[in-house]
């Protein structure tokens, strides 16, 4: 066994030191050291699948011989240590994506090591998604309403997020319990591949968005925020145009600028989402013929960005354009400038031109220049982010930008998302 998997075999037998949750600070100080001397800290993490997550906070010694760090940034850059192992784990459970496997609440025990004279000081920290202030309920209402609500425990909730995820399907549960954990109640709204919804990303109706709006609102009692994530914001977009009296915030992650294909169960274009029972148009990007099948490696994915680049600059492609301009609710975007699912940064600034152009509120953009397409969970190891292994599609794809990247731009959007909550909505229509 390596040196750097010390720490992690030791785990059991180290206390724990500290908890919190994955966007907020993990402070850290050690005594014992040579006054002004580097020091460095190794982190380690075994997660639920058994794959160790590794790496290193440094810093320096006072001159009283005490290193203080705040050890989340380096939390949020760990990476799997072997990483063939890793893949093998993400080809068996791909629901994990490109994150560790949390234990039950969304957790993970990182071991933070630093070598002194005299006795190593080893410590466990436990990190979170779900803080044990936030309750879970499965939601299951007709018709079609399927997903989780994650509120405060014991205290009203300041008021209603919904969350759409993008075309893996399911529920981005992690996310709508950190965010619970800030006060609001929130819904991860499945569209399908959950429960007993469809498995696959074709034919949604917006009216099923538009009744999981309906029933959070009248959970906490008037218009709720909506954020959908990637594929999810397109859903998120059409919903907001189609019930603009229940959105009173709108957050488009990682987005598209145009309605785009589905994908069923058979080769070739679909609608992605339906309206009153009609697929709503579509722009249909040339996708590899071998696309969907078992295509690709973790060496050589696949990059999909300057398909969707070509067809978003294109002319004739407008037609299919979201109406960004007839929005109501103030509009969210966050963007990564080296997406390479799709170009989600060109994406953003044609959605806030439109809106401007076209005289409606101006977009706020959160932009993040060594981003990729991977901009959820805040603080969660990063370290694997530019790679994906597709729940649905059975296809590794190149996701783009660096471990630094993905790091800092997720924790900069998720608090930009954050403080867009906390602004007080202006007066609907106004």
């Amino acid at each position: 066994m390596s040196e750097a998997s010390t720490p992690a075999r030791a785990r059991a037998g180290a206390p724990l030191s500290a908890a919190s949750a994955f966007d907020a600070p993990s402070p850290f100080a050690s005594d014992g050291h040579p006054p002004g001397a580097p020091v460095s800290v190794q982190l380690s993490c075994e997660d639920a699948s058994g794959v160790l997550w590794t790496g290193a906070a440094d810093g320096a010694a006072d001159p009283h011989g005490r290193l203080t760090l705040d050890l989340a940034p380096a939390i949020a850059r760990l990476a799997p240590q072997d990483r063939a192992r890793f893949h093998e784990r993400q080809r068996a459970e791909p629901h994990h994506g490109a994150r560790p496997a949390f234990a039950e609440g969304g957790a993970l025990e990182i071991v933070a090591r630093v070598e002194r004279a005299g006795a190593p000081d080893q410590r466990r920290i436990r990190r979170f998604c779900q803080a044990g202030a936030v309750v879970e309920e499965i939601v299951r209402a007709d018709p079609g309403i399927r997903g989780r609500l994650y509120r405060p425990d014991g205290a009203a909730p300041r008021g209603g997020v919904l969350l759409l995820a993008g075309s893996g399907g399911g529920i981005d549960a992690h996310d709508a319990a950190m965010l619970a954990g800030h006060g609001w109640a929130v819904f991860a709204q499945a569209l399908f591949a959950f429960d007993d919804l469809p498995p696959h990303m074709v034919d949604l109706p917006v009216e099923r968005i538009g009744r999981g709006l309906d029933w959070l609102a009248r959970r906490v009692g008037g218009p709720v925020s909506l954020r959908g994530v990637s594929k999810g914001s397109e859903g998120a977009c059409h919903a907001a145009l189609a019930y603009p009296e229940l959105v009173r915030r709108l957050i488009l992650w990682v987005p598209s600028p145009m309605a785009t294909t589905g994908r069923g169960a058979e080769p070739g274009p679909r609608a992605l989402f339906t309206r009153d029972g009609a697929p709503i148009p579509f722009g249909a990007p040339p996708f590899p013929a071998d696309f969907g099948a078992d295509a690709g490696t973790p060496e050589a994915p696949l990059v999909l960005a300057p398909i969707f680049d070509a067809m978003w600059r294109d002319p004739a492609q407008d037609r299919f354009r979201l109406a960004v301009e007839a929005l109501r609710a103030p509009v969210l975007l966050a963007s990564g400038a080296d997406d390479r699912i799709w170009p989600s940064q060109l994406a953003a600034r044609q959605i806030a031109a439109r809106m401007a152009r076209d005289g409606s509120k101006p977009a706020t953009q959160v932009e993040n220049p060594e981003a990729g397409h991977s901009l959820t969970l805040p603080g969660v190891p990063a370290g694997a982010a530019h790679l994906s292994r597709h729940p649905r599609q059975e296809t590794w794809l190149a996701m783009g930008g660096s471990t630094d990247g993905a790091a800092a731009g997720a924790l900069r959007s998720w608090r930009a998302m954050v403080a867009f909550l906390d602004e007080r909505a202006p007066e609907m229509g106004a």
